[in-house]
């Protein structure tokens, strides 16, 4: 016969349950805090004044937890790219959008992007970002594998861009250098050294804006563009 149920340890007064969503904001809150690096299972259970053991009874472990914060993430994106994208955006808007927004969202978090670098984000969150793009590519007339290097491509531009985000140099430390004994190597960098560092969401529109023209150059029967045609 079996014996009396086991009751399960009472929770002390005060303290909320530990579930996915405030494992998620505990691991959020390392992430900006403290960096990528610093994002494991001891530091999110010391945030939330618990033990691993029990972030284990939610969370199989780090890969999973590190899957679940991109796709929160990305699910920050999604929302503000549906609010932005019309019910009949084309394609350039759609790639625009959550390239841009994405970039921002990772960027606001310190070093989010980090975690993108080594695993492919596969959360339902990630994959309607994906959708969407290849989606509106694929309507356009875009062919199949150019339409799936182009969301590679937009991808990887975000995150090598949000990456950048800690990466500045001053422009006197600039100036040292190349209004130094620099300026005699590199005569092209010191004549315009005035110019750097350009800001970097300048940077980022800038190269976004090569990319979805060439994009468009490219498209099946498509016009070429105001002041490149041939001369009358």
């Amino acid at each position: 016969m079996d014996g009396p149920a086991r009751k399960e340890p009472k929770r002390p007064r005060g303290r909320p349950a530990v579930g996915r969503a405030r494992i998620i904001e505990a691991a959020l809150g390392v992430l900006d805090e403290e960096g990528a690096d610093a994002l494991t299972f001891r530091a999110v259970a010391k945030r939330l004044s618990s033990s691993t053991a029990t972030l284990y009874r939610h969370v199989e472990g780090r890969s999973e937890l590190l899957g679940l914060v991109m796709d929160h993430l990305l699910g920050e994106a999604d929302g503000q790219i549906r609010a932005q994208l019309g019910a009949n955006a084309n394609w350039d808007e759609v790639c625009r959008n959550s390239a841009r927004i994405s970039y921002r969202v990772m960027s606001s978090h310190n070093a989010s992007a980090h975690l993108f670098t080594n695993k492919f984000p596969l959360g339902p969150n990630g994959l309607v970002i994906r959708e969407r793009m290849l989606a509106a590519l694929l309507q356009a007339g875009f062919p199949p594998v150019m339409s799936v290097n182009t969301v590679a491509m937009i991808s990887h531009y975000v995150v090598g861009f949000a990456m950048q985000n800690d990466a500045t140099v001053s422009r006197s430390t600039l100036e040292d250098t190349f209004l130094g004994g620099g300026g005699d190597r590199y005569p092209a960098t010191a004549s315009v050294v005035h110019l750097l560092p350009r800001p970097l969401d300048e940077e980022f529109e800038f190269g976004l804006d090569l990319i979805l023209q060439a994009l468009n150059n490219g498209l099946p029967g498509s016009a070429p563009p105001v002041g490149h045609g041939t001369a009358a």
